[in-house]
């Protein structure tokens, strides 16, 4: 073999193969070295959905990929989140919406309570005392034995008393008319 450095032949044997190879390999472990110890070492970015942060100093010892990757990671993060008050907002809302509903609901309630309290006041007088009931829209025999004897079975009661005043004791009584009630 002919070197390109000069004259001669030079031979090579397995024993400079493997030195060259070896050699090969050593520079080129040195310069993966030299290039590791060039780059800062693999972070781990916090997750912010779960809490975690940064401090600025940990920002500022992040090459330009790391911060990169931790405002991406932020900026989703952002983006979470005003998603979350969007809903909250429309939860609120619709949520107000019901608070308004019932609070009607309970006035209308409150006021049919009221109107029923003072029925049963003035039904609870009328049975105290009284012998002589006049009819309001509604009533039937039933309804004013169930009243005055605490059992809509004594409806006959009523009836046998008033029976000239009342053609038909299964049908509602017109409102005005004088009644006796039997004691």
């Amino acid at each position: 073999m002919t070197s390109a450095w000069g004259k001669g032949t030079r031979r090579r044997t397995r024993f400079g193969r493997i030195a060259g190879i070896l050699a090969g390999s050593a520079a080129l472990a040195g310069l993966t070295m030299l290039a590791a110890c060039g780059a800062p070492p693999p972070v781990e970015l916090p997750d912010p959905a779960k809490g975690e942060f940064l401090t600025l100093e940990q920002q500022y010892a992040l090459n330009g990929e790391q911060l990169a990757e931790y405002c991406r990671l932020l900026d989703g993060h952002l983006a979470g989140l005003h998603a979350d008050l969007e809903l909250a907002r429309t939860l609120s809302d619709s949520l107000g919406a019901v608070v308004d509903s019932l609070n009607a609901v309970q006035s209308e309630l409150n006021t049919r309570t009221r109107r029923l309290t003072t029925e049963v006041n003035r039904l609870k007088q009328a049975r105290a005392g009284a012998t002589e009931y006049t009819t309001r829209e509604g009533d039937t025999l039933m309804k004013l034995a169930a009243i005055f004897y605490d059992s809509n079975a004594e409806w006959r009661r009523i009836y046998n008393a008033n029976q000239d005043k009342i053609p038909d004791p299964g049908a509602p009584l017109p409102a005005g008319l004088k009644l006796t009630i039997p004691q």
